[in-house]
C-alpha cells in the first residue's frame, strides 16, 4: 500500500519522513510504502523535516487473511455398510 503525504502550500519544503508506530505489525519505508507484517493496528505518520514539527498520522488495521474454505465433498465422511443379503 501506497501512503501519500501532501504539503501545502505546493512551493513549500517537500521533505517527508514516515515512521510506523508498530513494526511488528506494518513497517512504512522512506517512500511511504506500507507493508503488513502481522494482524494488529498500527499508526502510520508522515513529518516534515524542515523544523516546523507539522505531522499527521493515519490509523490502519491489520487483520489476518482469512483460511481458504474446501468446498464440499460429493462423497460422504461416513462409510457405507452393505446390508446382509439372505440365502435360500
Amino acid at each position: 500500500m501506497q501512503a501519500k503525504a501532501a504539503v501545502l502550500p505546493e512551493n513549500t519544503y517537500e521533505l517527508i519522513s514516515w515512521a510506523s508506530s508498530n513494526p511488528r505489525v506494518a513497517t512504512v519505508s522512506e517512500n511511504g510504502v506500507i507493508t503488513a507484517v502481522a494482524a494488529g493496528e498500527v499508526n502510520i505518520t508522515a513529518a516534515t523535516q524542515d523544523g516546523s514539527n507539522v505531522k499527521g498520522s493515519a490509523y490502519i488495521k491489520v487483520v489476518a487473511k482469512p483460511a481458504p474454505v474446501n468446498p464440499p465433498s460429493d462423497k460422504p465422511d461416513v462409510p457405507v455398510v452393505q446390508p446382509p443379503v439372505a440365502t435360500p
